[in-house]
């Protein structure tokens, strides 16, 4: 996601900040045009829960670019930084924590049914095959209610059909 907040020193735009990401869980967030320096940048990206970050620094009042990230979802390395712009290389980490089928997962968001569907159109085009599994149905769980509670087959082998 990429924001063109046009400031980030007033409390209401950090509260209109930190809703968006609640809201939608943005994996990457870009913040331009930010107005402010580095150590803003560094508290706000631990108070909206960032493990990783890059950012342009402001020329006086003027620019500032900042990029946050889960370290834990996605690799971004910095490709090339200028003043006005911020290159990077991003990739997926591994862990796809994702469903064959809906069957597969209690719980989750509203696009689950298309992340099943790429997950297998992935897993077709890769010409994997998925091994025979035996246990509980779901392999994951968390919340400590019913109203809370998710839980998902996301443990399973895959290996080349050849």
């Amino acid at each position: 996601m990429v924001w063109n907040v046009h400031g980030t020193g007033s409390k209401n735009k950090i509260s209109a900040i930190k809703e968006v990401v609640r809201t939608y869980k943005p994996t990457v967030l870009a913040l331009v045009k930010t107005h402010m320096g580095g150590d803003h940048a560094v508290k706000l990206g631990s108070i909206l829960g960032y493990s990783g970050h890059l950012r342009v620094n402001v020329i006086g009042f003027s620019g500032g670019i900042w990029v946050y990230w889960n370290t834990d979802i996605v690799n971004v390395t910095p490709v090339y930084e200028h003043q006005q712009f911020l290159t990077i290389e991003s990739s997926k980490n591994g862990d796809f924590n994702n469903t064959r089928s809906l069957s597969e997962r209690h719980g989750g968001d509203s696009n689950m049914a298309i992340r099943c569907e790429s997950f297998n159109n992935w897993i077709k085009n890769c010409e994997l095959i998925e091994l025979a599994f035996t246990g509980p149905s779901h392999t994951w769980a968390r919340g400590n209610s019913i109203e809370t509670r998710q839980s998902a087959r996301l443990d399973r082998a895959l290996c080349n059909s050849d």
